[in-house]
């Protein structure tokens, strides 16, 4: 399995998520939030997606295919109003939250947009 890539998925994040706070990447893969980083591109390298056309199929067999689905999952953090800040309800927001384990699947379940809609069809 190939490392996690901390600075590309740093950059997807800032990219699609500019209204939340940046992140210190000195400070990121050191800590408790870098080890939740690994622990989610581990699940996003060897999950397999769970219906669909896809189904059964790995989300990503390589580095590229695991940013590509990063990317996407920013996006679609980016699409809703509350984590995105746009409805000003919720602050505290961050990459740090987003890649921590509960939070992860809460946002892969769709709890915090108004229309359900899957990443990738895990």
């Amino acid at each position: 399995m190939p490392p996690c890539p901390f600075d590309s998925l740093i950059d997807s994040y800032e990219a699609a998520l500019p209204v939340l706070p940046t992140v210190r990447r000195s400070l990121f893969a050191k800590g408790a939030n870098g080890k939740s980083m690994r622990a989610r591109w581990r699940w996003v390298m060897t999950a397999k997606h769970e219906r669909g056309e896809r189904k059964g199929e790995r989300l990503a067999t390589t580095a590229d295919e695991g940013k590509a689905w990063f990317t996407r999952y920013f996006e679609y953090v980016a699409d809703s109003d509350f984590l995105s800040g746009k409805n000003g309800k919720f602050q505290s927001c961050d990459l740090g939250w987003l890649v921590t384990a509960a939070n992860f699947e809460k946002v892969l379940s769709g709890k915090y947009h108004h229309e359900q809609r899957e990443v990738a069809h895990a």
